[in-house]
């Protein structure tokens, strides 16, 4: 679980998990994932700024997950970068091993 905070609160025929962790709660980032085949779960408002899971009575294993909108291209940028990078140097490596008088 990404939250470094949680809660549960209990009523009539219900489970809620509320989270808490700072600005991060309320984005769009956020999905409840279910570990159990043919189970969903749906991740809603509480409290004004938390999130919370409603959960029936019985069983449940989920996982929270939280992946902002652009992560995905941002580490593909950071790959190509990296990448971009280590060619660089081994280009520069090579040349200087094969005519270290330019150095």
């Amino acid at each position: 679980m990404s939250a470094h905070r949680h809660g549960c609160t209990f009523g009539p025929g219900y489970f809620r998990i509320v989270l808490a962790d700072g600005t991060r709660v309320r984005s769009a980032g956020w999905r409840a994932v279910s570990l159990d085949p043919g189970r969903s779960y749906e991740l809603m408002p509480a409290d004004y700024a938390l999130r919370a899971v409603a959960l029936d009575r019985g069983h449940h294993r989920l996982r929270l997950e939280y992946a902002p909108e652009g992560l995905r291209a941002a580490a593909m940028v950071s790959a190509i970068a990296w990448a971009a990078w280590v060619g660089a140097a081994v280009v520069f490596l090579r040349r200087l091993r094969s005519n270290p008088s330019t150095a």
